[in-house]
């Protein structure tokens, strides 16, 4: 009787997606721009504002930056540093690539 009563449960929706803390991330410090794909504009980015890397997408600093990941990786952006964020979905990992500038970790 046990498992009938079980097997009558309602199943719980999931209430949010996880994402991999490796492509979640914040600035630190400085600003940035950022520029998703499929987007022709530059978004600014703030000290404390935070965002999830979902495809690609191209971030570039004026200034030095420092970007935070959830995994607790950091980092730092020198002046006039541009770098390509990609996350390829079939495999567990961020790519970056510099495109031009200097990346300190």
């Amino acid at each position: 009787m046990l498992i009938i009563v079980l097997a009558c449960q309602n199943t719980p929706v999931p209430t949010a997606t996880w994402v991999p803390p490796y492509l979640q991330v914040s600035v630190c410090s400085g600003t940035a721009h950022a520029r998703w794909a499929g987007a022709s504009d530059w978004t600014p980015l703030q000290n404390g504002d935070q965002f999830v890397v979902h495809n690609r997408g191209e971030i570039r600093v004026q200034g030095e930056a420092r970007l935070c990941l959830g995994d607790g990786s950091v980092l730092e952006l020198s002046p006039g540093t541009r770098i390509e964020l990609q996350n390829p979905s079939a495999f567990p990992l961020l790519d970056i690539l510099l495109q031009y500038g200097e990346i300190v970790l």
